[in-house]
């Protein structure tokens, strides 16, 4: 018979607890809570497997606006100190430290870009603050590179360009074609002299 880990067990149970406490939470306040995105709020993580993340943590809205406006629950990246990590990854977006009037920290440390998942509104407590504008565009810049968003636009930015390129190269192609064509209406019409017929003749050869 497999040893039961006791201390496991209670934090299970503590968590259906909470759970029930949230739901609640949901029923008498809906969708009626209005997040916007860069704002850290704190959060409810529960009780998860493994190394997923658990428990309270704060956490900033990464879902833009209008459709976290529709939904019940919202886009979030959790915040975390990570102080014990020797090598920090690029998941790893470090935010500005924001502090009150008393000097006392309000928010402080790394937001886990590869931990981002959706949330019930409900999970969501107090507003804590809001992150700076150049935090948010780190963190932008960490979350495309881990969903592979910038490796695609990288290669559609290419893409465009070279069609560019061709499409200059037809354009310049197309207005020799049409000074040629001016050039030999001439000649129909008797227009040309012998050096603008060599100048044809000449072209014809390309």
């Amino acid at each position: 018979m497999p040893n039961i880990d006791l201390q496991e067990t209670q934090d299970e149970l503590q968590w259906l607890d909470k759970k029930l406490e949230i739901k609640a939470r949901r029923l008498a306040s809906g969708q009626s809570i209005m997040v916007r995105r860069g704002e850290v709020y704190g959060c409810d993580f529960g009780y998860n497997i493994g190394v997923e993340l658990r428990g309270y943590h704060p956490c900033v809205i990464v879902e833009n606006d209008a459709t976290s406006a529709t939904r019940w629950s919202v886009c979030v990246a959790p915040i975390t100190h990570a102080s014990q990590r020797q090598h920090m990854p690029a998941s790893l977006v470090p935010i500005t430290r924001q502090a009150g009037a008393d000097g006392k920290t309000i928010i402080e440390g790394y937001a886990d870009v590869a931990g981002i998942r959706a949330v019930s509104k409900a999970r969501l407590t107090k507003r804590i603050t809001r992150l700076l504008p150049s935090d948010m565009l780190e963190i932008d810049k960490a979350l495309a590179s881990i969903t592979d968003l910038y490796e695609h636009y990288k290669r559609m930015s290419a893409k465009y360009d070279a069609a560019k390129k061709r499409g200059d190269a037809k354009e310049e192609k197309a207005k020799k074609l049409r000074q040629l064509l001016i050039e030999a209406e001439k000649i129909l019409t008797g227009d040309a002299d012998d050096d603008l017929r060599q100048r044809i003749a000449e072209a014809l050869k390309l």
